[in-house]
C-alpha cells in the first residue's frame, strides 16, 4: 500500500516565502495569502461569483511539481471542471493544462509526472451558485510528493470527530468559519511496519521531524486507490513496538499512530 506525502512547509511550494498571488477577484477580508496559511479553516475567497474564476501563484522561478490538493471549499454543481494549469509567462502566451481534478467534499487531489514551471493556476470552469456564491478555498497545496521506501503502510482507518482546539501554539483559527457548527474534522489511524532500524528512522525523520513534531502540517494520501487526502498534524511522539528482534537490522518494527486532520469549514464564508 503506497503512502504518498508532503511534509509541509518543506515542500508545499504554495507556502514558500516570496510567492506572489493574483486572482480574478479577491475579498480582502479573506485575502490570497489565506490559501497558504497552513490552516484550511482560514480560507481565501473570491469577491463575487463569476465565470471561470481563477487564482494564480508566482513562484518567482520555475519549480517542479507532481502533486496538487485542495482542502475545504464550497464548490458546487455550477463548476463543471477544476483545472490545474501552468505557464512560463504568467499565462500570456504560455497556458498549459496539467490536470483536471474531480471535485470531492471536503478535499480532493491529483498527481502527475514532474513538470517545472514558474506560474501555477487553479481555474474553476463555470460559475459557482452556492450561498454564499463566491468560491472559497481553505488550503491549496502544490509540491513534490514523496513515498517511504522501507516503512510500509499496512492498514489505515479514519472517522469523523468533533473539532477541538489544540494545545498552545497550534490553535485553530476558528473565527474564520461562518459557524463553529460548520467545522468538520477527521481522525486517521495509520499502522506502519519497517524491516530495519533504518526504516524506523526513515519514518521518524521524514514524517515526525519534517513536520516539526506536529507544529507544521503533513499532507498525505494513505492509498492512491482511495479518494482520501488528509491535511493534518503528526502526534508529538511515536511509540515503536518490535514484533521480532535481533540481528543488525533490528527485526520488524511496527507502529500505529493517529493523525488529526486540521479542521475545515463545510460552509465557508
Amino acid at each position: 500500500m503506497a503512502f504518498d506525502y508532503i511534509a509541509d512547509p518543506a515542500v508545499n511550494l504554495v507556502r514558500t516565502s516570496g510567492n506572489v498571488f493574483s486572482s480574478s477577484s479577491e475579498d480582502t477580508n479573506y485575502p490570497h495569502e489565506n490559501i497558504a496559511a497552513g490552516w484550511p479553516a482560514k480560507p481565501f475567497k473570491f469577491n463575487a461569483a463569476a465565470a471561470d474564476d481563477q487564482i494564480t501563484v508566482d513562484f518567482t522561478s520555475a519549480k517542479a511539481v507532481t502533486f496538487c490538493s485542495v482542502h475545504g471549499h464550497n464548490i458546487d454543481s455550477g463548476i463543471s471542471a477544476i483545472q490545474l494549469r501552468k505557464s512560463s509567462d504568467n499565462f500570456s502566451a504560455s497556458d498549459d493544462l496539467v490536470a483536471t481534478m474531480t471535485k470531492a467534499t471536503p478535499t480532493f487531489f491529483t498527481s502527475f509526472a514532474s513538470t517545472s514551471f514558474r506560474y501555477w493556476r487553479l481555474k474553476f470552469v463555470g460559475t459557482n451558485t452556492a450561498s454564499p456564491a463566491p468560491i472559497a478555498i481553505g488550503e491549496w497545496v502544490l509540491g513534490v510528493k514523496a513515498t517511504l521506501s522501507d516503512p510500509k503502510l499496512v492498514s489505515y482507518s479514519y472517522e469523523d470527530i468533533m473539532p477541538q482546539s489544540r494545545q498552545t501554539g497550534k490553535d485553530i483559527p476558528q473565527v474564520f468559519a461562518v459557524n463553529l457548527a460548520d467545522l468538520r474534522q477527521r481522525s486517521c489511524s495509520l499502522t506502519f511496519v519497517a524491516k530495519s532500524y533504518a526504516g524506523r528512522d526513515e519514518l521518524r525523520d521524514n514524517l515526525l521531524v519534517a513536520s516539526k513534531f506536529g507544529q507544521e502540517p503533513l499532507i498525505f494520501v494513505p492509498d492512491a486507490n482511495d479518494s482520501i487526502v488528509i491535511h493534518g498534524r503528526m502526534p508529538d511522539s511515536i511509540k515503536w513496538k518490535s514484533r521480532t528482534g535481533g540481528g543488525t537490522s533490528g527485526g520488524l518494527h511496527e507502529t500505529t499512530f493517529t493523525i488529526e486532520e486540521d479542521p475545515f469549514s463545510v460552509t465557508l464564508p
